[in-house]
C-alpha cells in the first residue's frame, strides 16, 4: 500500500495505490504463478482492478509477465521483465 498519495500526469488526479495478491512457486521455483488486484485508493469511483502473473526461473535467469483488465474502463495492462542475477 502507498503510504501517501503521488501526482500523475494527469492533472487534478492522483494515486494511492492499494494491492493484494498470492504467489504460488512450484517445481523449486521454476514456475511462479501470481493473482492479485489493485485499487487507487484516492479516486472512490475506481474499482479493484484483477491481476495474475507467471514467472519463470532457470538458474540465474528469470522472466516475468503479468497483466490485468478494467472491466469498467475495457482496458488491459500488461508488464514484462526479464533478469540475470550474476
Amino acid at each position: 500500500m502507498d503510504a501517501t498519495s503521488n501526482k500523475t500526469f494527469v492533472p487534478g488526479v492522483k494515486s494511492q495505490l492499494l494491492s493484494l495478491g498470492l504467489e504460488q512457486t512450484i517445481l523449486s521455483e521454476f514456475l511462479s504463478f501470481r493473482i492479485g488486484t489493485f485499487k487507487n485508493m484516492q479516486d472512490a469511483s475506481t474499482p479493484f482492478v484483477p491481476t495474475a502473473g507467471l514467472g519463470i526461473r532457470w538458474f540465474n535467469f528469470r522472466a516475468d509477465a503479468g497483466g490485468g483488465y478494467d472491466f469498467r474502463e475495457k482496458g488491459a495492462l500488461v508488464s514484462a521483465s526479464i533478469s540475470l542475477t550474476f
